[in-house]
């Protein structure tokens, strides 16, 4: 019988496994973990100043964003002098003119709302992406994009060791188990059958008398050394297999082990060398991230770029500003109107209150709707007078100067209320010719009436209304309307009124919803005709007004 192997020590084994380990693990690219923490380069040069102008353009402070106020918040009305040109009269074009200023303030209202969002939502993103790429940073250096490949590699060493420890494990437990099937098992089994079998005989073979005594057991009949002797050969034989099923399920435990080891190991080396291209991989990804970013950083602050939000912002709120402001001098015009024609006085909203652009939308919505009433209560007609009527005593001296001052009383207007000139023109009469003197009575009764002469050629005439206007409300109260500033209307074809041609009808806009009714109207004639005929020799002018009213 062999002796058995001599157990390996166990130092020994210990180091000849790692310096094993050590020569088939992966080698770290100490050169790629280094550039994997260097910091990212950028494509685009002056990253700095370029960042310090995104902050000073688009940062956030400490104490964070100021509240985003609406484009009217800061509106502060100031007189302009082309107000002046307003005609309060004309609320019907002042309301019209003041909502088109408003629907063009609502579109550069919704458009500044929508780039000031689009800022805002800019100012979160550059200021998430400067804190976090100075974090990004951080972590690069500390070994973000390197540390897996580290570990992988240092996961793929401790596998290797693993897995040769566990291979020579196995290597010691398969010796011993053929040592102790082939020879240890038989040595231990005679020692123990020796020593079991010798041991009921006497040291000394002098005393012994008779025969061995036979005992029966278990339905073999033996001598007591021969029991023992089968009893211990049965007791050893079942130890030594129960030892060597041990043995070979520890012996499978580190086959397994090593098995394992060794497949994970080659995981971990095939993940090591695809975490080593991350690295720069990882840090492509990035920069082209942050390249990205910096773009949008250049364009954002670009003069006249279409992302330069506040250049943007700032040309939208003028547009606005100006257009606002004409709208409010428009509104506050027509609200005078309103009071002095209608005696309709509805409040406007207070500048600088929340909501004071859409109460002012509001305000002329509802004023266009009480117009719009009222203009389906209105009867519009032309009234004809006669200028001989009207000026009575004085139709000869002012006949001789071509001009006449005049009033147009309330009377002239029965049962109306809220006369409102919509245009006048004017038409001449030609002097009627004298009758020849009668010869008998029966020739004057057969004698035709005188024919009055037909003005030849055209006259150009210029008509002035009432400094102060008369105006009477539904109400029946009047109200004095404030028309100095009106202009002096010029007519250009005055015609005979038998003239086949139409009335030319002037000031239907610069004399709108004047009032009529007032002293001291004045008529300036040309002195002839385009045809020379002499106005001193006119019978008459007749005043064509058409006038707006409710009955």
């Amino acid at each position: 019988m062999q002796a058995p192997k001599k157990t390996a020590n166990v130092r020994e084994m210990r180091s000849k496994t790692v310096t094993t380990a050590d020569a088939g693990a992966l080698t770290q690219d100490k050169a790629a973990v280094e550039n994997g923490r260097k910091p990212l380069t950028a494509r685009r040069p002056g990253i700095p100043a370029l960042q310090a102008k995104a902050t000073e353009l688009y940062g956030i402070s400490a104490s964070g964003l100021a509240p985003i106020a609406v484009i009217e918040a800061g509106f502060q009305f100031s007189a302009a002098e082309s107000d002046r040109e307003l005609n309060y009269l004309r609320v019907e074009v002042l309301v019209e003119q003041a909502a088109g200023l408003l629907d063009r303030c609502r579109e550069d209202r919704a458009q500044r709302d929508m780039l000031q969002l689009e800022k805002f939502q800019w100012q979160l993103d550059l200021d998430r992406f400067l804190r976090l790429d100075r974090l990004q940073e951080r972590e690069r250096q500390a070994g973000a994009d390197t540390v897996a490949y580290e570990r992988a590699v240092l996961e793929t060493a401790a596998e290797q060791s693993l897995e040769e420890h566990h291979r020579n494990a196995e290597s010691q437990l398969k010796a011993l188990l053929e040592d102790l099937v082939n020879s240890g098992f038989n040595k231990r089994m005679s020692a123990r059958e020796l020593s079991a079998w010798i041991s009921p005989y006497p040291l000394k073979d002098r005393d012994l008398t008779g025969d061995d005594a036979l005992y029966s057991f278990d339905g073999a009949r033996r001598s007591k050394p021969d029991h023992l002797f089968e009893a211990a050969r049965m007791e050893t034989d079942q130890q030594a297999w129960e030892q060597v099923f041990a043995l070979m399920a520890e012996r499978y435990s580190h086959m397994a082990a090593f098995e394992a080891a060794n497949l994970r190991k080659q995981s971990r080396e095939t993940e090591a060398r695809f975490l080593l291209a991350d690295i720069a991989a990882r840090g492509e990804r990035a920069q082209a991230a942050r390249d990205v970013m910096w773009e949008r950083v250049a364009q954002t602050q670009s003069p006249n770029g279409m992302l330069h939000y506040d250049e943007r912002i700032a040309a939208i709120e003028r547009r606005f500003a100006a257009d606002f402001r004409d709208a409010v001098a428009r509104i506050t015009a027509a609200k005078r109107g309103l009071k002095e024609l209608f005696d309709y006085d509805p409040p406007l909203p207070q500048p600088g209150t929340a909501g004071y652009f859409d109460g002012l939308e509001a305000w002329v919505r509802q004023a266009k709707t009480r117009l719009a009433q009222w203009a389906g209560a209105d009867q519009t007609y032309v009234l004809a007078l006669s200028l001989k009527e009207l000026t009575r005593g004085q139709w000869e001296a002012g006949r001789s100067a071509a001009q006449w001052t005049f009033d147009i009383p309330e009377e002239l207007f029965p049962g109306q209320t809220n006369v409102r000139l919509r245009g006048v023109t004017l038409a001449v009469a030609g002097e009627k010719e004298p009758p020849p003197p009668p010869v008998t009575a029966k020739q004057a009764a057969a004698a035709k009436p005188p024919e009055a002469q037909k003005p030849e050629g055209f006259w150009t005439a210029r008509l002035t209304l009432p400094a102060a206007g008369t105006v009477k409300y539904a109400s029946g109260m009047t109200h004095e309307l404030d028309q100095k500033a009106l202009p002096t209307t010029h007519l250009g074809r005055v015609a005979d009124r038998d003239s086949a041609l139409e009335p030319e009808f002037c000031g239907g806009t610069v004399l709108e919803n004047a009032s009529p009714i007032g002293r001291q109207w004045k008529l300036v004639l040309s002195a002839k005709s385009t045809a020379g005929a002499q106005t001193e020799k006119l019978d008459d002018v007749a005043l064509f007004l058409r006038v707006a009213v409710r009955a």
